[in-house]
């Protein structure tokens, strides 16, 4: 069944229009190659006779290969290959008559890793070899695969365990140059630097934004760019509640494969005034306890938040609150729906129509038709726009969230015992099992949400003025009362918010969250064992 499954998706793509077809040597190997407009394909027959007699019919061996256009980095003249491999013996790879051409692609080999891979073609004749170098680079720069010439490179010298300048370095730029993207390389000095560096750069310059650090980097990188879009379209740096978000004509990525998708963004509300934009979580509560203790010890790097996170689970701090949120109109879809957001999703891709009010408005009188109110005591109140996997919660605490669907997962944690607690952020660590199956958790699919805490601030002023340590006794007494929030790795003091999702906002140089099940059929055995 599975050697027939290969053969018909072989044949499928074989049924696409053959743009080329020559004979071509890979290894002193001949191969009937033939080029359609998304992929290379390659197959060597060799004949050996059957047992029986001379006369017996010929038994078939028949080995195969392929690369999608869209993994493709560059095509290279044997010429012009010897300028990247620095290897000049070889005088056929500086002859003005090249009999090569290689490919460099990039091939997912194991998981979640990829690697580029060379593959080289020969022929007597060279013309048949400038022909397929020509026409593959007509192919890859057809405007549906939308690959960038110009790219500006924000990389956090302190990002991604201080190792961010050497990855980009040593991986990220040898492929940049090698597809010939030109690149503004800024290396931060500072909280903010590439915000407000994109506030005044020349956006026509470039084709898209590289980040190169961790998260906090991506989502500065966010931040700059949609304040920077708002401003051109609107003239007002920040949106409004009913601020209908422009999307920005650039993508934002790390290495650009030639494929876009688009992620949803959040926008944070306190008092009608704009604080903040969220990609990943919002969390009130626990998290936003979690980030204020943190800040103390960033010298511990990302294991502060492990630390912390164990010293508010044994001090587990209850918040009282009223939230109000308009679900998804989509009942099909739902945290619990056991749908994962993979590559080529089809509820990302579902057709939604903006309305001028902004992409997720609705009438006064019928939001408030549906809306819903919570109020209670709360452990912790969060929002999630994506899964936010890690290497403690293989699939994240919010499995089912998507990139695109316009909508976040709302998870309500009510009053419950340090042990009850405990219990649900373990089951987060285990794949086949339910986090949200417990009597204190409520979760549900959202498109907007308001919270309100139903204590009363007490006058938190505290001497000192507005330096940091005064700030933080602030923050420290406040939440014996109201927590904060957690924005992305960001605070935000106010309890009281808004909340509203935007679909589809930022471009992204991806084709969507890899499938590892998938990943693992097809990886490419050479890269595993190297």
């Amino acid at each position: 069944m599975i050697l027939f499954t290969i053969r018909w998706q072989m044949k499928m793509a074989l049924s696409e229009i053959v743009l080329l077809k020559s004979t071509l040597e890979i290894q002193n190997k001949p191969y009937s190659v033939k080029l359609t407009s998304s992929e290379i394909y390659w197959e060597v027959i060799t004949s050996s006779r059957a047992v029986g007699g001379p006369y017996s019919e010929p038994l078939v061996k028949t080995e195969s290969q392929s690369v999608k256009i869209n993994e493709i980095i560059t095509v290279l003249l044997g010429s012009q290959e010897a300028q990247y491999d620095g290897k000049f013996q070889n005088l056929e790879m500086v002859s003005l008559s090249p009999t090569m051409f290689s490919v460099w692609v990039l091939r997912r080999c194991h998981r979640h890793k990829w690697r580029d891979r060379k593959v080289t073609f020969t022929s007597k004749d060279t013309s048949v070899i400038q022909q397929w170098v020509d026409k593959i680079q007509h192919i890859i720069n057809r405007p549906e695969y939308n690959r960038p010439k110009s790219l500006l490179i924000f990389i956090n010298p302190v990002g991604g365990r201080r190792t961010a300048v050497k990855v980009y370095r040593d991986k990220v730029a040898p492929l940049f140059d090698r597809a010939g993207i030109t690149t503004d390389v800024i290396t931060t000095q500072r909280q903010n630097h590439a915000r407000d560096t994109l506030l005044d750069y020349d956006l026509k310059r470039v084709d898209g934004y590289v980040s190169a650090g961790g998260d906090g980097m991506f989502t500065e990188l966010v931040h700059g760019l949609l304040t920077r879009t708002l401003k051109d379209t609107t003239g007002s740096p920040h949106p409004t509640p009913s601020t209908a978000l422009p999307q920005p004509g650039l993508r934002i990525g790390i290495i650009p494969a030639g494929d876009s998708i688009s992620m949803d963004v959040g926008t944070v509300f306190h008092d009608n005034q704009f604080q903040k934009y969220n990609l990943s979580l919002c969390g009130y509560g626990f998290y936003g306890d979690c980030l204020i203790g943190s800040e103390h010890n960033r010298w511990m790097g990302p294991k502060r938040y492990d630390w912390e996170g164990f010293k508010k689970v044994v001090g587990l701090h209850v918040y009282e609150g009223e939230i109000s949120y308009v679900p998804n109109p989509d009942k099909e879809s739902h945290p619990r729906d056991g749908t994962f957001c993979k590559s080529g999703c089809t509820v990302c891709q579902s057709v939604f129509v903006e309305t001028p009010e902004g992409n997720n408005a609705l009438d006064v009188s019928d939001r408030e038709k549906q809306v819903h109110r919570i109020r209670g005591r709360f452990v912790a109140i969060n929002s999630f726009l994506i899964s936010c996997r890690c290497h403690f919660s293989p699939e994240g605490p919010a499995p089912a969230a998507h990139l695109g669907d316009g909508c976040a997962d709302l998870v309500i944690i009510k009053e419950c015992s340090r042990f009850d607690y405990v219990r649900q952020l373990f089951r987060c660590t285990k794949k086949s099992e339910d986090q949200f199956n417990f009597d204190f958790v409520q979760v549900v699919r959202i498109k907007e949400f308001q919270f309100r805490p139903l204590v009363d601030e007490i006058d938190d002023t505290v001497d000192g003025g507005d330096n940091k340590m005064a700030s933080q006794q602030r923050l420290r007494s406040r939440t014996n009362l109201n927590s904060v929030w957690n924005c992305d790795g960001e605070l935000v003091e106010e309890p009281a918010i808004d909340y509203k999702v935007h679909r589809q906002i930022v471009p992204l140089f991806a084709r969507g969250i890899e499938d590892e099940v998938h990943g693992q059929d097809i990886c490419c055995t050479s890269c595993v064992k190297s």
